[in-house]
């Protein structure tokens, strides 16, 4: 396994990520607990040590499973992320949508029941999953996750999913710079390549951020592999192609 600085956190990440939504079943696949157990420690014995996780996977059952797969030590082995401010209208319906709630109230309330499911008492890396749908100021949002780090709960924060209009936001008021510096790992997802580079470059930050890109695998050399195998199938492509 190859290991990278994780932007200024200190810690030597893998440059694989272990991502979760599957373990706990329900809407995100049918998967026993023995085998995502097993999943688990086969990744992290191969050397995995950084794993993703969100309380909207399974509607808290991923965050479950993977509590229980890190007992034994190996929670110690791995930097742990989790998520807040997306959950389901109905936990046992995915089709009536989901709520997209960062206020200070729902984060309080979030973080408790990660930690009771990771069976932890503190989260590696906490992300604001996706940007805010019910009209909490950002600014309430940055304030709770740096109460929560000063509480020790968490101890770096960040973002997943900035699409371009939030991530003018905060440069425009400066709130994006004071999250990546006191927390330093951006999950940054659906942002285009060039655009992160560019809030990188604005701040000076390129040596700060830790970045984890989602599906890197599935949609670099398995999709491509995927798509060749498609033409191939339909006749576009010859043997020798």
């Amino acid at each position: 396994m190859r290991y990278k600085k994780f932007g200024s956190t200190g810690k030597d990440i893998s440059v694989l990520c272990l991502g979760t939504w599957a373990l706990g079943g329900k809407q995100f696949g049918a998967v026993t607990q023995e085998d995502a157990v097993a999943a688990v420690h086969a990744m992290i014995d191969c050397g995995v040590n950084i794993v993703d996780t969100a309380p909207i996977y399974a509607s808290g059952g991923s965050e479950e499973v993977l509590g229980k797969a890190l007992q034994g030590g190996y929670r110690d082995k791995v930097f742990l992320i989790t998520k807040f401010g997306s959950e389901f209208v109905d936990p046992n319906d995915s089709d009536k949508g989901t709520i997209k709630d960062s206020s200070r109230k729902n984060m309080l309330k979030s973080i408790d029941a990660s930690l009771k499911r990771l069976q932890t008492d503190y989260i590696d890396g906490y992300l604001m999953h996706w940007d805010d749908r019910v009209g909490t100021p950002i600014e309430e949002t940055i304030a709770c996750m740096k109460e929560l780090k000063n509480a020790g709960k968490v101890r770096f924060l960040g973002m997943s999913n900035l699409e371009r209009d939030l991530a003018d936001r905060l440069l425009a008021v400066n709130m994006l710079s004071g999250i990546v510096t006191a927390a330093i790992a951006l999950l940054g997802l659906l942002l285009e390549e060039s655009y992160l580079l560019d809030i990188s470059l604005i701040y000076g930050l390129i040596s700060f951020l830790g970045v984890v890109i989602l599906s890197q695998i599935y949609i670099g050399a398995c999709r491509a592999r995927n798509e060749k195998r498609k033409k191939r199938e339909e006749g576009a492509l010859d043997d020798g192609s």
